[in-house]
């Protein structure tokens, strides 16, 4: 595809007009209806199982055990005081919006929530943050079913 966000002519025969793909729908041939949605959470849905990493997402005292992507974050944030410099590490979990279920209701992220992950005997614990302009979370999809959360490493335990 040319740009890369259309297939042309799908508006009608001969019109030239294109759809965004997030409006693409195709048949199997069997009467079933393929939506780029549909496409776009088998997608996610393979890639926590092929590479995800069990997680705890913790608010307060709620607590949920959920499977995300390691987002890859080019963002280092330092800071001087005097002659001690202090550097964050900064990492984003990819997440389904659905996912995130704490006391019974889906929440969204909000900054000061912590999300653990163990690697061998060591926990990792990052809070959830601002990143730079960001929210603590934006939507990783055109649908928001997907959300990626920035975090910054607090502690290890």
């Amino acid at each position: 595809l040319a740009s890369r966000c259309c297939v042309p002519g799908r508006y009608g025969a001969g019109t030239g007009v294109a759809t965004p793909l997030s409006r693409f729908r195709a048949s199997t041939g069997g009467g079933v209806v393929v939506t780029f949605a549909s496409v776009y959470a088998v997608a996610f849905n393979t890639a926590k199982a092929v590479a995800g990493v069990a997680v705890t997402y913790q608010r307060d005292s709620d607590t949920v055990s959920i499977t995300a992507l390691v987002g890859d974050t080019r963002m280092e944030l330092s800071a001087d005081y005097g002659s001690t410099t202090i550097t964050s590490r900064v990492r984003d979990y990819i997440v389904a919006a659905a996912d995130l279920v704490l006391s019974s209701v889906t929440v969204e992220p909000q900054a000061g929530d912590q999300i653990r992950e163990t690697r061998g005997s060591t926990t990792y614990v990052f809070e959830v943050m601002s990143a730079g302009v960001d929210e603590p979370f934006r939507p990783s999809d055109r649908h928001g079913n997907t959300w990626r959360i920035h975090t910054k490493l607090v502690d290890e335990i």
